[in-house]
């Protein structure tokens, strides 16, 4: 039964990370195409705020995906195991 707990929690934080990855990425460049259009000089300094905030949740996407893969593995390794 720790198993299934160890590979279900694997996968739950995955998909969740990917999915909050994807959304912020998404929020991050938006928020980047918003501020290029009000502002009057399109330079870097206009978006990279947007830019700052889509890396950023790019960043946790990853640790969070790293994470979940580890906890497959180790519970797919105690399944095999037991």
């Amino acid at each position: 039964m720790k198993t299934n707990r160890w590979l279900i929690s694997g996968i739950v934080i995955f998909l969740v990370s990917i999915l909050i990855g994807v959304a912020g990425i998404t929020q991050g460049i938006l928020r980047s195409f918003v501020a290029l259009d009000q502002a009057e000089n399109a330079g870097i300094g206009a978006v990279s705020s947007g830019l700052e905030s889509a890396l950023i949740f790019n960043l946790i996407s990853l640790i969070g995906s790293v994470l979940g893969i580890v906890l497959i593995v180790m519970g797919s390794v105690r399944a095999y195991r037991s």
